[in-house]
C-alpha cells in the first residue's frame, strides 16, 4: 500500500448522487482522498477497463 496520505482515490461524476453519498462520509470522517471527476466515456477505454 502506499505510504502517501491520500492513497484513496474517488472516480466520480458531477450529477451521480451516489458520489455524493461517498463524498459526504469521507468528508464527515475526515478521510483524506482525490477525486477524478468523469465525463462519458473515458477517451482511453482499456485504462477505464483495467479499473
Amino acid at each position: 500500500m502506499p505510504n502517501d496520505e491520500t492513497s484513496l482515490t474517488l472516480h466520480r461524476h458531477p450529477l451521480s448522487s451516489y458520489c455524493w453519498k461517498v463524498l459526504l462520509a469521507l468528508y464527515e470522517a475526515g478521510t483524506p482522498f482525490q477525486t477524478v471527476q468523469l465525463h462519458g466515456v473515458p477517451k482511453d477505454n482499456k485504462a477505464y477497463a483495467e479499473l
